[in-house]
């Protein structure tokens, strides 16, 4: 990652905590450095504000007067280049402080290879066969419940088909009834049919 340079020279201590589970990886010999990215930009910037302040300090000495002869020492106004530089010394300081105090946030690690995985990678490897089982069992269960809305949903449609064919089928019965009522010479109910002579 590339460090971007901060624009104050002012020292900002942020309080920042440890990488879970970087002990896991801890290794005194290892090729990778594990740490939080917000300690890593802090740390950038305390980089930049320090060499924004060495070329402001070159700058001063370049700048400084160079007495001919060791009897004429800066005094008076001289002084105040020189009181800035103690200055920038003491902000330098701290700048280094800081930055020393950032770096001991960070671990030297191995990360696992191939053939060699942590405790934390079998984990993470028995997490995720225990989502697919459940994703697995979440698509049975979605699966059978749709078939069973096409199954009610089926038994109602025959049903209204039984109904109507049921209603309809009564219709037929009493317009045939009617029929047969009204036929001439047909029987009435409650009258009898005439007595041949003879019987």
């Amino acid at each position: 990652l590339p460090c971007h340079s901060g624009s104050s020279v002012t020292s900002n201590p942020c309080v920042s905590h440890l990488v879970a589970g970087h002990r896991l990886w801890a290794n005194t010999s290892g090729w990778h450095v594990l740490g939080l990215t917000g300690d890593y930009e802090a740390l950038c910037q305390q980089i930049g504000q320090g060499q924004k302040l060495f070329a402001e300090m070159a700058l001063q000495i370049q700048e400084a007067p160079r007495p001919a002869s060791p009897e004429l020492e800066p005094k008076g106004p001289h002084l105040a280049p020189l009181s800035r530089f103690v200055t920038s010394v003491g902000t330098a300081r701290l700048i280094l402080e800081e930055a020393a105090r950032l770096l001991t946030l960070f671990w030297r690690v191995s990360l696992p290879t191939n053939g060699q995985c942590t405790l934390q990678c079998e984990q993470t490897g028995e997490m995720k066969a225990e989502i697919t089982k459940l994703h697995k069992k979440l698509f049975e269960q979605e699966k059978k419940l749709q078939n069973s809305v096409k199954l009610l949903q089926l038994s109602k449609h025959q049903e209204k088909v039984i109904f109507d064919q049921l209603v309809v089928t009564h219709k037929i019965l009493r317009k045939a009834r009617g029929n047969l009522e009204l036929r001439p010479g047909g029987a009435h109910p409650g009258t009898s049919s005439p007595s041949r002579p003879g019987s």
